[in-house]
C-alpha cells in the first residue's frame, strides 16, 4: 500500500477538479499539527481541494506493525477529539496555540493558510455515543460502517439518530 498524504500530493499535480482526501488517516500515525500542515500544504497546491480524512486508529495490529503505541480505544477517541479541534484552528487561524491533554502547541504557523479559508474535516470509524458526537461538532462528513440498523439519517431534519424500534 502506497503511503496516502504522497499519493494526494501526486493526484493534485494530477487533477484539476477531485477532492483530495484520505478515508481516512488514523490520528495515531502523524502529529495532528504536522498532519494539519500537510493537508493545509495539499489544499494550496490543489487549489482548494484539500479534505482532512482522520480517525480513532484501531487498528492495534498495525500499530504493532509500524512501531506506534496503540492506545485503548478511549483514548484513541479524546486524541482524536483534540486533533479536530487543534486542526480547525490551523485551518481557520495563521498561528495557533493549543493546550490539551495530549497535544500543545505554542503559537505554530499554518501560513499560506487553505485557499477557501477551512478545509473540510471528514471522520472515520463507528461508535453513536462518541465518534458520532465528533462528527456532529467538529466534522463536515462522516464515513462510517454498519446496517441500516445502526447507523441512519433521519430524512426530516437531516441530523443523525438512534434507530427507532
Amino acid at each position: 500500500m502506497l503511503e496516502g498524504n504522497a499519493v494526494l500530493a501526486a493526484l493534485a499535480a494530477r487533477t484539476s477538479r477531485a477532492n483530495l482526501g484520505l478515508l481516512v488517516g488514523g490520528v495515531t500515525y502523524r502529529n495532528p499539527a504536522l498532519l494539519a500542515k500537510i493537508t493545509t500544504t495539499l489544499d494550496v497546491l490543489s487549489f482548494g481541494r484539500a479534505v482532512l480524512g482522520i480517525g480513532a486508529a484501531w487498528f492495534e495490529e498495525e500499530h504493532r506493525a509500524y512501531g506506534f503505541e496503540s492506545p485503548p480505544l478511549a483514548e484513541g477517541l479524546h486524541r482524536l477529539e483534540e486533533a479536530l479541534q487543534l486542526a480547525r484552528a490551523m485551518f481557520t487561524h495563521e498561528q495557533t496555540t493549543f493546550a490539551g491533554r495530549y497535544y500543545n502547541l505554542q503559537q505554530a504557523i499554518n501560513s499560506p493558510q487553505p485557499l477557501r479559508g477551512d478545509i473540510p474535516i471528514l471522520v472515520g470509524g463507528s461508535g453513536e455515543r462518541k465518534l458520532l458526537r465528533l462528527v456532529a461538532r467538529y466534522a463536515d462528513a462522516s464515513n462510517t460502517f454498519g446496517d441500516f440498523q445502526r447507523v441512519r439519517l433521519d430524512r426530516r431534519n437531516g441530523k443523525r439518530g438512534r434507530p427507532s424500534g
